[in-house]
This record gives structure tokens, sequence and C-alpha cells, in this order.
């Protein structure tokens, strides 16, 4: 829920101006309201403490005055704005991923390798936590960013589904031998593969996976296969170099061509 004054002097007419309203809104909404907020601290800081302000002060009723002043305080307290700064810090990776899930064209394939990318960039990120001793450049803890990985991971095991570690498989971009041992996508692979393949197409559907991992026939052999302007297009590369194991290009197809949430269905 955003708390916050619904009126405030307008500098564009007489009266009052709604800025926010009392209401629950989206995490990336909330994410872009505190970016902003930080953005605008020197200007927010010079308005509590112009004169106009304190004429629009004396001029309200009592109560009005003494949030106004809390606001006022809060404003100027410097802790605030470190917090405000460790938070747009801490969050910006998971806003990245919340960005990227609401864009349009085949993203399903990218959702894991966002989300792995996000969880170890806030593991670097203990701004959120302060030292005791501002010349410990080391922490000896940092629970604010122990707390905000725990809810995330936790989201993230609720949402993941095996669909999303079997398309992670597919994408040519971020083909390397590691993924290709992590247990719990090649589980993935395995629990989604019978909903879109006959039992009896596996074994060459796990041929094909084998010869995609070991980069084995001429059609990967092409100067062009690995270059960064085709990666970036799962369907076109699968179209266009997945010939030589039809089985894997045919699941592939099918897989990749999705968005990884409705967000982009429901503009429509």
């Amino acid at each position: 829920m955003v708390r916050w004054r619904a009126d405030c002097p307008t500098t564009r007419g007489k009266g009052y101006a709604k800025i926010v309203f009392e209401r629950e809104t989206r995490f990336a909404a909330m994410w872009i309201l505190l970016d902003r907020l930080f953005e605008v601290q020197n200007k927010l800081q010079k308005t509590v403490v112009s004169e106009e302000f304190k004429e629009w002060l004396d001029g309200e009723p009592i109560a009005q005055q003494q949030e106004a002043k809390a606001m006022q305080r809060l404003c100027l307290k410097e802790a605030f704005w470190r917090s405000v700064h460790g938070l747009v810090i801490a969050i910006l990776p998971l806003y990245k991923v919340l960005r990227m899930t609401d864009m349009e064209g085949e993203t399903i394939s990218v959702l894991y390798h966002f989300m792995k990318e996000a969880i170890n960039e806030i593991q670097k990120c203990t701004i959120l936590d302060e030292s005791v001793d501002p010349s410990c450049d080391i922490l000896e803890s940092t629970p604010k960013r122990d707390d905000l990985l725990y809810l995330i991971e936790k989201r993230w095991k609720w949402m993941k589904r095996p669909i999303h570690g079997f398309a992670a498989l597919l994408h040519p971009a971020f083909k390397e031998p590691s993924l290709f041992m992590d247990t719990s996508l090649l589980e993935d692979r395995d629990t989604y593969l019978p909903k879109i393949l006959s039992s009896n197409d596996h074994g060459k559907f796990l041929q094909d996976f084998i010869n995609y991992n070991d980069q084995r026939g001429s059609a990967l052999a092409s100067s062009l296969v690995w270059k960064r302007d085709s990666l970036v297009k799962p369907l076109f590369w699968r179209e266009s170099f997945g010939y030589q194991m039809p089985t894997l290009q045919r699941c592939a197809m099918r897989v990749l061509a999705q968005d990884c949430s409705s967000g982009a269905c429901e503009r429509n």
C-alpha cells in the first residue's frame, strides 16, 4: 500500500492537486516510485525548507501541520535516503526481470536465466545492511539482504514450472556445459517432455538433445550459428540451424514461441 499526502499546494493554480492516492500498486510501480523519489531528493529537501512551504504550513490546521512536519523531518533524514537508495539498488535486478516478463515475443526461454542473474546480483548487494564501523568494508552479517533473498527465492520456487527449465535448456544464447549438468533443469526437461511429445519419440529427442549439447552435425559448424545476431532470436536459430535435429527442433519451436507471462496478452 502507498500512504502519502493526497493534497499539497499546486503551483499551477489555486487549490490543491491530488498527487498519490492510497491504493494497492504493483511491485514494479513501487520500484519506479522509489527510484524517482531518490532522483528528486535534493529538490524535495529544498522544498520542505523553503519559505513557500513554511507559509503553506502556517495556514494548515494543527493536525495537518503535525503530519507535514513529520514528512519534513523524514525528507531531511539521511538514514531515510540511504534506505531508499539501498532498496533501489537491491531490487533493480528483480525489476529488470519484471520488465522482461512484460515484453511481447518469445521470452519464456530467458526467464530462468534472468532470475538466476537477478539472484546472483542481489547476493552481491550489501547496501541494505549498514556496517556499525564505517571503516569496515566487510559486513559480518547481512540480515536485510538475506531476508530479501529468502522472499525472492521462496516466491520463485513457488512460481517456477517445468516449462521454464525446459525452455532455458533450449535457448542457444545461454548454451554452456554447466547448464546441461544442472540436475534441476534436467528434471524439468524430463517432467515436461511427456506433455508435448509422444513417449515413442523420447529417444529421438534425447539423441537430438545430446547432439545439440555436443554441437554435432554440419549445421552447427556454420560460422553464422554462434553469432550474437542469430543467438538472440531463438526461433530463427532453431528454424535455420536445427534441421538436423528434427525432434528437438519441433519441440523447441512449440515452447520457445511462448511469452513467459500474460502481461502482453492483457494489453490487447
